[in-house]
């Protein structure tokens, strides 16, 4: 089984992040003074999230810090 993201996903995906790390403690660029970070040395700060259901894919993504976006494209359903 694969797990895709769409171009429209990816995008608002993208948006999301943006405006995201502005503001979480965990992001990069907000995370200056307390290098040792909870995403480890190889990622995972964010995790996505793929439930099939009888409608279609219901898909989310979630920060470490516990905000999330939903992502599923119900017109595609």
């Amino acid at each position: 089984m694969n797990f895709t993201l769409t171009s429209d996903q990816m995008s608002q995906l993208s948006e999301w992040m943006t405006e995201h790390n502005k503001t979480c403690k965990f992001s990069p660029s907000n995370n200056r003074d307390n290098p040792s970070s909870p995403t480890g040395a190889i990622g995972g700060r964010f995790t996505y999230k793929f439930t099939p259901t009888g409608l279609g894919m219901c898909v989310q993504a979630e920060c470490c810090c516990g905000k999330e976006v939903d992502l599923t494209d119900v017109e595609d359903w």
